[in-house]
């Protein structure tokens, strides 16, 4: 296999997880089934490893940069660190079909909250940016006497989503971006910025306990696959940080969740017709 193939596709899994914090990982698999021939099993070993290792580059960048919130990023990471391993043996359990069937719906289910996260709200602005006056900002539907304002119920909801996040993270082989950003823009009151930044933090932890425990469950790792894969992935992740920091990306995001529905179709397509 040349070189330059794996460092190219992952460049590929790094670059919108850069720029919107979620989104790359979702690509790590499909791209090693159908870019690299790699089996599904092996192929959630070497997007654990590859996501892992991307995020906490990017991670340590963030918090350096005092970006991160990393209080709440904890409450969510310990929560996925702990239901990890069930994701893990789950995936020892799943027939490859059932596993790139259900990973098609998943991509499906990714798509639609990113197209639904980049439409503008009533008043123009992007809903997913947290500000005082979107509809879908914390401090718009919580008052301050309300249950939902309180931090214990939004340390409970940021621990439910955790640990759905760790599943996830331990089947798929996924960081959970696409659910852990909007859940510190909603749960933890966080602006997006600052919810891309600490959603590094959480998947670099998560992604950790899933290699661990993947290894656990399966006995053996592509290290040399992983290393290349990872390798090219921080190429795409310092791309996609830069951009991210300068520009809103709506319409990066518009186009990539077109692209992972277009994926996901294909994907199903494989799984279920050959």
């Amino acid at each position: 296999m040349p070189t330059v193939l794996p460092l190219a596709l992952g460049a590929l899994v790094g670059f919108p997880l850069g720029l919107t914090g979620a989104g790359g990982a979702i690509l790590a698999v499909p791209v090693l089934v159908y870019g690299l021939s790699v089996p599904p099993h092996d192929a959630v070993g070497v997007s654990l490893v590859t996501v892992g290792a991307t995020a906490w580059v990017g991670a340590i960048d963030r918090i350096r940069a005092k970006e991160a919130d990393v209080k709440a990023g904890l409450a969510l990471a310990l929560a996925g660190m702990a239901s990890t391993p069930l994701g893990a043996w789950l995936n020892t359990k799943m027939p490859e079909q059932w596993l790139l069937g259900s990973f098609a719906v998943l991509m499906f289910v990714v798509a639609l909250r990113m197209v639904r996260g980049s439409r503008p709200s009533r008043d123009g602005r992007a809903a997913a940016a947290g500000s005082p006056d979107s509809p879908d900002s914390p401090d718009a539907t919580d008052s301050p006497g309300s249950p939902d304002s309180t931090g214990t119920v939004r340390l409970v909801r940021l621990i439910a989503m955790g640990l759905a996040i760790g599943v996830l993270a331990g089947l798929f082989g996924v960081g959970g971006g696409f659910l852990i950003v909007p859940s510190l823009v909603l749960l933890a009151g966080q602006p997006i910025q600052t919810a891309v930044a600490t959603s590094l933090t959480v998947i670099a932890l998560v992604s950790t306990s899933g290699v661990i425990s993947f290894i656990a469950a399966h006995g053996e790792l592509n290290v040399p696959l992983a290393s290349l894969f990872a390798l090219g992935s921080f190429g795409g992740l310092a791309i996609g940080s830069r951009i991210g920091r300068r520009v809103s990306g709506t319409w990066l995001r518009k186009a990539f969740a077109v692209f992972v529905l277009s994926a996901s179709l294909y994907i199903g397509a494989r799984a279920f017709l050959g």
